[in-house]
């Protein structure tokens, strides 16, 4: 059973996200699932902050992913707010600033038969949004649609979070 916290947020799957195993799970790296002989340390985390309109134009940057982001969040255009790519270490915390005091906090656990198992996090002040376990496919990609701060608000704000393994190092 996959522990999940969330307050008033809507949760996207676009391609293809799993729920992962249960918390306890964190320091059994064969839990839910047989694991890959890797020779890898790190894995790549790509994190696109972005705007979702009912009107206007979509971003450069954003157009291969508008027929798919239609289809799951039902606007017609995007705003890339932020775009940040890092390496994260295996079992270590990374945190990404998002707009509005908000953090994304991801930790790579492992790697599966199906893809990358993360906890991935997203804290306003102190308090925790969204607080769950995942698994990424190959070329996966979650997106996390955050509630508006008020209904002046101009369009929804989204959360696109890719990762991999590098692939210079291969499997």
């Amino acid at each position: 059973m996959t522990a999940v916290r969330c307050t008033p947020l809507v949760l996207v799957l676009l391609m293809v996200a799993v729920p992962a195993t249960s918390w306890a799970a964190d320091d059994d790296p064969v839990q839910g699932g047989a694991v890959q002989d890797v020779a890898v340390q790190d894995v790549t985390v790509h994190v696109l902050t972005l705007v979702g309109k009912a009107r206007g134009r979509t971003d450069r940057e954003l157009r291969h992913h508008r027929s798919g982001l239609r289809r799951l969040a039902g606007f017609r255009a995007y705003r890339l707010v932020s775009e940040q790519q890092r390496g994260c270490r295996w079992r270590s915390d990374q945190s990404f600033r998002l707009p509005n005091g908000r953090w994304l906090r991801l930790r790579p656990k492992r790697m599966t038969d199906d893809g990358i198992v993360m906890r991935v996090r997203i804290h306003e002040g102190d308090e925790a949004l969204v607080d769950t376990d995942v698994r990424m496919g190959e070329r996966g990609m979650l997106v996390f649609g955050m509630p508006r701060q008020n209904e002046a608000s101009n369009g929804a704000l989204l959360i696109m979070l890719k990762a991999g393994i590098p692939p210079e190092v291969g499997r």
